[in-house]
């Protein structure tokens, strides 16, 4: 079996050699957090994320496509993940970072872009990955919200 590599924006993940784990009737080896909320303005992107994640066994995936919507999610709900795109359209996603450490729920922030200086600087102990990311290092860092 090949590697899938995804170049285009419409996959944000990749297999890892041998194709992913956790397919169809499996269950994922660690456990995983029961709900995420992603919050990732390309909806093409935002389904396929939300299919990785299902099939490394989380449960409930919530999508918001900007900030205002990830703010109305969050008053109504707390997931135990937020996997965080930098850039939301035209705006900075740093509005919902800061309501996330504010509120203790843990996050990562997930790009194709490098980070903007000033995002670091302001969330210097955020985890990051880069599109495309290996499903295994994005089970790896999802794992420890479980």
């Amino acid at each position: 079996m090949t590697d899938r590599r995804f170049a285009d924006p419409a996959a944000p993940f990749r297999s890892p050699p041998g194709g992913a784990t956790g397919g169809p009737g499996e269950q994922p080896a660690d456990p995983m957090p029961s709900t995420i909320l992603l919050v990732e303005d390309n909806a093409l992107l935002a389904g396929r994320l939300s299919e990785a994640l299902r099939s490394l066994g989380v449960s409930r995936i919530l999508v918001a496509m900007n900030n205002d919507t990830a703010a109305q999610v969050l008053s109504e709900e707390r997931p135990d993940g937020v996997i965080l795109d930098v850039l939301l359209g035209s705006e900075s996603s740093a509005p919902t970072a800061e309501r996330l450490t504010e509120a203790g729920i843990p996050f990562i922030f997930f790009s194709g872009s490098p980070l903007d200086p000033e995002l670091m600087r302001r969330f210097p102990d955020i985890a990051r990955l880069r599109k495309p990311a290996e499903l295994d290092h994005l089970r790896a860092v999802i794992g420890l919200w479980a």
